[in-house]
């Protein structure tokens, strides 16, 4: 036991022998290690033995949020708020038991929908079902909306006037949305438009211009939005600027190829316009043969008349209406016969009826530049029709061709492009730099030898008083030169012949 407390005395006088021999910036340095370390393992030890809190529900509203602290309060449960009240954090190990807690008692209740309408009350009224049907379909968009990647929170306001009578009579149902976008988020006007079309599709009788969204600083998002004609119309003019421009770049290349490959690399430069009709037209026509004719109808009438005559009437009188007894001689009688015929024929020529749909895209007029080089001036009409050809130039469409003739720069007479200002000085200056840091090394050289020389000088000829000594600690390069000193002053007065011919050595090769 005694040789355990020696030890320990012994291990204590050793560290305060090398405290003392600390200087004092190094006594600090130290100090402050030992409390940095204390202090990290009280830290350690006081994180291990709290309670490790994880979020329960995050996001929730102001409603949801008193309700579930109101909850906990009950329940003597400890939590903690973030999130501006929007995230609870309970105890780890009783998080999923206080979730199952909550959920029998209904929370969170969050944002109401359809299920409104699985319970019912007595006497419920019409008025009371269409403020139900109001809050569910409210809610129900609001889960939607909060679905987005994007969207943080929603808020859904619907106004749908009740129905009248006469149609001309109604109100037009209205939409207001508010939108709490995520940090760092931005919609974009076709996710707008996207949340808009979504509102008034889900809402009987509800237009989309009669959709209001704004986001969470009040500014008014669906102000800018196109509508899906002008959209599609839009979308529709790009798609035909592509066909004009891939058109136009396909004949260029055509026309550029064939000449770079004939003229040589660099002798032309070709432009081609194009302008299209994207129209779509149908057409019809129809073509007669006046010498080829078709029955199309045959129609006859056939009409035939007999009529015959037995003598003259009898005149009025006596004597011609009593009745007589007829003689043996008979009257004489006469008769006739016509008959009479019509014949229609209806003829038709040969008949050719064609139908043309012009398909949307078709080349209405086109022009094309060529500049070449002066020097194949003389090739001039050989190069037109080469060009007309290459791009197939129609003079139906009017199209134009334009070639002209004019003097090219050689390689021998392209000037080098301006340098900037950067390339101008790069090289004075990274010469200057390469001279300063030469020099500074070389200073730097000498002025390393001259501190040597210095030091050595210093640590024969210097003299430390003792009241500095004996006034303030030494430093070890303080004390290290005391040493030297005395280990020289003790060699002196022990051997001073051998010293003065060290001496006399050192002065002899100085000389030499």
């Amino acid at each position: 036991m005694n040789s355990f407390w020696e030890r320990v005395q012994h291990w204590l006088q050793l560290a305060k022998n090398r405290w003392s021999l600390l200087t004092l910036n190094q006594k600090v340095l130290i100090s402050g290690a030992v409390l940095l370390t204390l202090v990290s393992l009280g830290m350690l030890l006081s994180s291990q033995t709290a309670k490790n809190y994880e979020p329960l529900y995050s996001g929730l509203s102001v409603e949801d949020a008193a309700a579930i602290t109101k909850k906990l309060d009950e329940l003597k449960i400890s939590y903690r708020l973030s999130d501006e009240g929007s995230t609870i954090l309970v105890p780890s190990e009783q998080k999923y038991q206080v979730r199952l807690q909550l959920a029998g008692e209904g929370l969170p209740k969050g944002t109401a929908g359809f299920e409104l309408f699985q319970s019912t009350s007595f006497g419920e009224t019409e008025t009371d079902k269409r403020v139900k049907y109001l809050t569910a379909l409210q809610g129900e968009l609001v889960r939607t909306i909060e679905s987005l990647d994007k969207i943080e929170s929603a808020r859904v306001h619907l106004v749908l006037p009740e129905p009248r009578l006469y149609v001309d009579q109604e109100a037009p149902a209205t939409a207001s949305v508010v939108l709490k976008v995520k940090i760092g988020e931005e919609l974009t006007n076709r996710e707008i438009s996207g949340i808009v079309h979504l509102v008034a599709n889900s809402v009987e009788k509800l237009k989309p211009e009669n959709v209001v969204v704004v986001d969470q600083y009040g500014n008014l998002l669906s102000a800018d939005i196109p509508s899906a004609d002008s959209m599609a119309s839009a979308e529709l003019s790009v798609q035909q600027m592509a066909v004009k421009r891939q058109l136009e770049r396909e004949k260029q290349q055509a026309v550029q190829s064939m000449l770079d490959a004939t003229l040589g690399p660099g002798k032309s430069v070709v432009r081609v316009n194009a302008e299209l009709n994207f129209d779509e037209v149908e057409q019809y026509s129809q073509d007669f043969d006046p010498e080829q004719r078709v029955v199309v109808s045959k129609h006859t009438v056939e009409e035939s008349n007999t009529s015959s005559n037995t003598g003259a009437a009898a005149s009025p009188g006596v004597d011609t209406n009593v009745p007589t007894y007829q003689g043996t001689e008979g009257q004489g009688t006469s008769s006739s016969t016509s008959e009479k015929t019509e014949q229609t024929v209806n003829y038709e020529g040969d008949k050719v009826e064609t139908k043309t749909k012009v398909a949307p895209g078709a080349i209405k007029r086109m022009t094309v530049a060529v500049l070449v080089d002066e020097g194949f001036e003389s090739k001039r009409e050989e190069i037109v029709e080469a060009v007309k050809n290459a791009v197939g130039a129609d003079e139906k469409r009017n199209d134009s061709v334009y070639v002209s003739f004019m003097k090219f720069q050689t390689p021998t007479e392209e000037t080098a492009p301006p340098a900037s200002t950067w390339q101008k000085y790069m090289l004075p200056a990274g010469l200057g730099a390469t001279l300063v840091i030469a020099v500074l090394l070389f200073w730097l050289a000498r002025r390393r030898k001259a501190q040597e020389q210095e030091g050595f000088e210093a640590l024969v000829d210097e003299e430390i008083p003792i009241e500095s000594l004996v006034e303030r600690e030494l430093t070890p390069e303080e004390r290290e030169k005391l040493k030297i000193r005395e280990e020289i002053d003790k060699l002196i007065d022990e051997n001073p012949a051998d010293v003065a011919q060290i001496i006399r050595t050192w002065l002899l090769e100085e000389k030499r």
